[in-house]
């Protein structure tokens, strides 16, 4: 934000901090990982193949598929292929990714334009080094799918939700200028819940539908800052927030719907796009000279906390033998309306001084800056072999960057390309514990090596104006690094 005249305003930033971190947690998506570890392993190639509890995620469709107790060798059951027994199908799981970013060190942090720093004075910037240290992706994942209506085209239900252990739900809409990997410090910070539906349209295909959930939250705040120490400040927050929702659909093929193993299967999903936003309605008063003066002033934020693209995703698996499996997949993500997490300040203004007359006070708004965004192809192959009760797995994919061209000039957001390789094992069991019930232990390792960017700032300022490195990240710096981790899921067929 650039003012147009001078006006210490901290305490706007300490109250928008408090509405901010009042949010209910907005929808993140742990499916950026792979919900259950056998999707997971797969790299997330999952709209096709692999009806266990977390399809209702994955491709609601594929709930109508009914999961055998036992497979073509007699061994313990499969929960990936349609056949005609179980009926009920719960998958539960665990995750942890670690992000490791490169160092972002002495490079330009505050100038004039984005702090309080004067224009022409020496010294008019200050470089230091950036914290690339995000939080890591810890927490547990729950599906459940229940064919509730087998005489009635397969009728099935089912919900998919994942809850972080590290906290109930963080809400940071990032820096503004410093350099920000836009997409890693908290989308998989929050619950997430999905339900779906599904039922068999024919023999060979069922169709599916889900809901994509998230929220709107609209907060106000009343304050008044005092500076004479023998009178209180006051604040009141209040809050309101709505549920949004964005819908999703699935349809799903198998070429032999009573097999367990069947020779193709093909998949398509649709999902709408969905934004969780945040309004901030801040009115104050602040009494800036002993008794004399109360200076008022109102502002709008507005922030999308959390942002869903919609997306197109298309795969097929073919079984070429009884024992192996390839799967390929593409995914078409719009990202080119991208609503960035930074908070825009709108219309800010003094109303009026205590003697009535206007306090000839100029504060801008934001002036957030402006990025292109594009939309992007993300590939993926897979393949899984299966050794008697034993499952190997492993899978690639690559993921483009949503920016159309690294920033070198204004702005500094980062979301730099990446190489997914995951790698599974699973085990076939005939009973969970004492119980008769087939169940399926999966493991997963996940490694994520982001291509290394250079970042090289062009000479001047923000507003182009200046000689030298005064832009926020000059010089230049590298951008990239590495995600990994793994996960365990627990699935069973009843």
């Amino acid at each position: 934000m650039m003012p147009q005249s001078r006006f210490n305003s901290s305490f706007i930033s300490i109250v928008s901090l408090a509405l901010l971190t009042g949010a209910p947690p907005a929808q993140a998506n742990i499916g950026d990982f792979g919900f259950g570890s056998r999707t997971a392993s797969l790299a997330g190639a999952g709209v096709a193949f692999g009806s266990d509890g977390f399809a209702s995620y994955a491709n609601p469709a594929m709930m109508s598929w009914q999961t055998a107790f036992t497979g073509p060798n007699g061994s313990a059951a499969s929960l990936v292929a349609p056949a005609v027994s179980s009926r009920l199908k719960f998958s539960y799981g665990w995750i942890f990714m670690h992000p490791s970013f490169l160092p972002i060190q002495n490079v330009v942090v505050e100038n004039h334009y984005a702090s309080g720093l004067p224009q022409n004075a020496p010294g008019n910037f200050r470089k230091d080094s950036v914290d690339t240290s995000y939080r890591n992706t810890v927490g547990q994942e729950l599906g459940v799918s229940y064919i509730a209506a087998p005489e009635f085209h397969q009728l099935a239900f089912g919900v998919t939700t994942f809850v972080p252990w590290e906290q109930l739900a963080l809400v940071d809409s990032g820096e503004t200028y410093i350099p920000e990997y836009v997409l890693y410090r908290a989308r998989t910070q929050r619950p997430q819940f999905e339900v779906a539906a599904s039922a068999q349209a024919t023999e060979h295909f069922s169709l599916g539908v889900g809901i994509h959930f998230g929220s709107a939250l609209t907060s106000n705040g009343t304050v008044l800052v005092q500076t004479d120490s023998s009178l209180p400040s006051t604040l009141r927050i209040s809050a309101s927030a709505k549920t949004k929702a964005s819908p999703y659909f699935g349809l799903a093929y198998s070429s032999e719907p009573t097999s367990t193993n069947p020779t193709t299967t093909a998949g398509f999903v649709f999902r709408l796009p969905l934004s969780s936003t945040n309004q901030l309605n801040v009115s104050s008063g602040a009494r800036g000279i002993g008794n004399i003066a109360t200076l008022d002033f109102n502002f709008k934020a507005l922030s999308t906390v959390y942002y869903d693209p919609m997306s197109l995703e298309l795969g097929g698996t073919v079984a070429y033998t009884d024992s192996a499996r390839l799967f390929l997949e593409a995914d078409y993500q719009f990202w080119s309306k991208f609503e960035a997490p930074s908070v825009s300040i709108q219309d800010p203004r003094t109303t009026t001084c205590d003697s009535g007359s206007p306090c000839g006070i100029l504060i801008s708004s934001s002036q957030n800056p402006a990025y292109a965004y594009h939309n992007i192809l993300i590939p993926k192959v897979a393949h899984e072999w299966k050794l008697g009760t034993q499952s190997i797995r492993l899978g690639y994919a690559y993921r483009p960057s949503i920016l159309a061209h690294p920033n070198n000039g204004a702005g500094n957001y980062l979301d730099p390309p990446k190489h997914l390789i995951n790698a599974g094992y699973g085990m076939e069991f005939k009973k969970f514990l004492s119980f008769d019930t087939p169940c399926n232990v999966d493991f997963h390792a996940s490694y994520q090596q982001l291509v290394t960017q250079k970042i090289t700032k062009s000479q001047g300022d923000e507003l182009g104006q200046g000689v030298g490195d005064l832009k926020i990240g000059a010089p230049g710096y590298e951008a990239g690094g590495k995600i990994f981790g793994g996960g365990v899921s627990l699935s069973l067929a009843i």
